[in-house]
């Protein structure tokens, strides 16, 4: 996991209470400096091998498969599924591939770039729509911050949904880095 100290409520891959509902254990590393800024803005390469030291450490822990909790670790699959003895998934986007015409909603579209979406065998012709700038949603999350208004964060992700099928109604799927 990312070190975060934002609001993760149920549904987030952060939230214990996301998989103890449907009888799934898990475990959960947080590989320590790797802010939200640090790999959605900046990619730092510098964190890729404390995520495959973490992956390591629950492998060791009996886990059976690891995903992360950050979309934008999809430009380290390979390399994270290359180092590690167990599947890996590193973001949702990597369903895309598999889905006749998806579209991405993301935190950042500016930092959803092609590298990274390459990574995650995104089509390069896959429309991405970000929430809006400054939103309350980009902004507690990207600053890390403690507190989020949760009604307005969904609100913000649902208007740059809208606002993505507004101008590609073709789409059949919408994917939610």
């Amino acid at each position: 996991m990312l070190d975060t100290r934002f609001p993760r409520p149920v549904g987030d891959i952060g939230n214990p209470q996301t998989f103890a509902r449907l009888g799934i254990p898990v475990r959960y590393v947080t590989v320590r400096g790797a802010s939200p800024q640090r790999i959605v803005r900046e990619g730092d390469p510098a964190l890729l091998q404390p995520f495959i030291d973490a992956g390591l450490a629950l492998v060791g822990a009996g886990a059976s498969m690891i995903s992360t909790s950050c979309g934008f670790l999809a430009m380290w699959q390979a390399l994270l599924a290359g180092a590690l003895p167990v599947p890996v998934i590193t973001s949702s986007l990597l369903q895309c591939a598999r889905l006749r015409r998806p579209g991405i909603v993301t935190i950042d579209a500016a930092a959803l770039t092609p590298p990274v979406l390459a990574a995650a065998g995104v089509a390069a012709a896959t429309p991405v729509q970000g929430v809006a700038p400054g939103c309350e949603f980009q902004r507690r999350i990207l600053g890390n911050e403690t507190q989020l208004d949760l009604a307005q964060a969904e609100s913000d992700v649902v208007l740059a949904a809208l606002g993505l099928v507004n101008e590609h109604p073709e789409l059949t799927d919408i994917v939610l880095e």
